[in-house]
């Protein structure tokens, strides 16, 4: 997973005029531990995840959307390599129909992000 999330979190902090102190204070981290976030060393937790989007006031899609778009790509790379199930499984219909409602969300989604929606 990419993190080119990491410069729009530095750009954020610094136009909001927070310190990385007092991001990491609203984390309720340490300020090495936001550093190494903020620098892609470290991967952000959940909740830190959502209090940084909290604090930026921002949507989750405005700060992660290249790692988004990274994401959505190689989730549908993986779809095209799931095994085949042998269509005697009482799950069949539902896999079947849950996969391709899947690769429908992520075509959509790819659309979205090129502008052709």
């Amino acid at each position: 997973m990419s993190t080119n999330y990491v410069v729009d979190l530095k750009v954020a902090r610094r136009k909001l005029g927070l310190s990385q102190d007092d991001c990491a204070t609203l984390l309720g981290t340490s300020r090495s531990r936001y550093s190494r976030i903020e620098s892609g060393k470290a991967r952000m937790g959940l909740s830190e995840i959502c209090a940084l989007l909290l604090t930026f006031g921002t949507p989750f899609e405005t700060i992660f959307s290249m790692s988004l778009a990274e994401e959505r790509a190689e989730l549908q790379d993986r779809l095209h390599k799931l095994p085949v199930q042998a269509e005697n499984r009482q799950s069949s219909f539902n896999r079947a129909g849950t996969l391709h409602t899947l690769a429908a969300r992520l075509e959509t989604l790819e659309n979205y992000e090129y502008g052709t929606a």
